[in-house]
């Protein structure tokens, strides 16, 4: 309780923050430099740069301003969505440029796209990237024990698995388990699903031989669940608004630190034109969470 309340009075100082961090991401592309110990004057960008054991899939990397490699700085992983089956690393190349300019190191994944390949693929690319950070934190400025997943849709529930179950990296040994859950439209439980398409998109990310509650984070929510934050519109016909309140009542049941729902009111499934509708929260959570991160193991 004691650590509930502490996270909270930083989400209230929060609050405070939004003035002066802003509230819309900026849409100027900087030229990528070389990467070297520290950074120059604006967001410094590397691309394609493989993080998986096999070498086959990448990662863009974004470095705040000024960054230096003694840094420890709050670094967010963005997770891209697409049903499993499309889409790329590029959908949030704006955010986490944007995130970079706030002084948050950044990076945005690809990973292996279904029905060509079956979960758990998907959540170990998830996880791989995670032990990418981790594993060259030294290196980029990087604070392995202050990473918050962000993801939507499908992205979203990756970006849930990484706060609710963990892997550990075979040569490391450091964990693919967040500090923050950002999770927009994001499916939690993938045992109910509501239509006909949903239900397609749920079997071409499943084999024949997976249960499908391994498969879904709200089955993995413990008291030791990370500070989350759920958006979800009330019209999405893609993935159900009940998924996310439902996340949020097992969070707050099971006496995680802390969960908040943004309900976008008559809003289907992806941004709303206001994107103040999520970049204002977004700030809110993250002011809170950068200055609140329970010790835990890396």
């Amino acid at each position: 309780m004691k650590h509930a309340k502490k996270f909270l009075s930083c989400l209230a100082l929060g609050f405070l923050a939004v003035a002066n961090m802003g509230a819309n991401p900026a849409f100027a592309a900087d030229p990528v430099a070389p990467v070297t110990s520290s950074g120059g004057d604006t967001v410094q960008k590397v691309f394609a740069v493989p993080f998986s054991s096999d070498g086959k899939l990448a990662l863009d990397l974004y470095l705040p301003a000024k960054w230096k490699a003694t840094d420890s700085r709050p670094t967010a992983v963005f997770i891209h969505g697409g049903g499993w089956s499309a889409g790329n690393r590029t959908e949030y190349s704006t955010a986490a440029n944007w995130l970079a300019e706030q002084g948050m190191v950044a990076i945005t994944i690809d990973y292996r796209l279904a029905p060509g390949a079956k979960w758990p693929a998907q959540g170990i690319d998830a996880a791989q990237s995670v032990w990418w950070l981790r594993n060259n934190a030294k290196t980029y400025g990087i604070n392995p024990l202050k990473i918050v997943a962000i993801g939507g849709s499908a992205g979203g529930h990756l970006a849930a698995m990484l706060g609710v179950a963990e892997l550990r990296d075979p040569k490391t040994g450091v964990s693919s388990k967040v500090q923050a859950i950002v999770s927009l439209w994001g499916p939690w439980n993938l045992t109910m699903p509501e239509t006909a398409d949903q239900g397609n998109t749920i079997n071409n990310l499943l084999a024949v031989s997976t249960d499908a509650t391994e498969a879904s984070p709200f089955f993995k929510i413990t008291s030791s669940a990370p500070p989350t934050l759920l958006f979800h519109g009330t019209n999405d016909s893609v993935v159900p608004y009940r998924q996310s309140v439902d996340a949020c009542a097992a969070l707050v049941a099971a006496k995680a630190l802390y969960c908040q729902l943004v309900t976008l009111n008559g809003q289907g499934h992806g941004l709303p034109s206001d994107l103040k509708l999520i970049t204002n929260p977004l700030i809110q959570f993250l002011s809170a969470w950068k200055d609140y991160v329970p010790a835990v193991s890396n």
